[in-house]
């Protein structure tokens, strides 16, 4: 016994107007081998809407990214230690 489906998808799922709304769109081809020598193409496209419930951390509004560098700490080598 063989294989006798293949399959090839790509998923795009991006985050829309809120931080719990996501879109996904999914394009795919399925090849079906019934017979030794046929393959049948099965193209697919899905969309996919989801909400996000878990917790109540997914109702608050997504963390602002900040820009300001971290500071680093400098530490001096005791000449003695050289």
């Amino acid at each position: 016994m063989g294989v006798n489906n293949y399959k090839a998808t790509v998923r795009y799922r991006r985050n829309i107007y809120r931080p719990w709304l996501f879109l996904e769109l999914v394009p795919e081809t399925n090849w079906r081998r019934d017979e030794p020598a046929e393959r049948k193409i099965v193209p697919a496209f899905t969309v996919r809407l989801e909400i996000n419930s878990e917790g109540r951390r997914a109702l608050l509004p997504a963390p602002q990214i900040v820009k300001e560098p971290l500071p680093i700490p400098v530490y001096e080598l005791n000449p003695e230690l050289r």
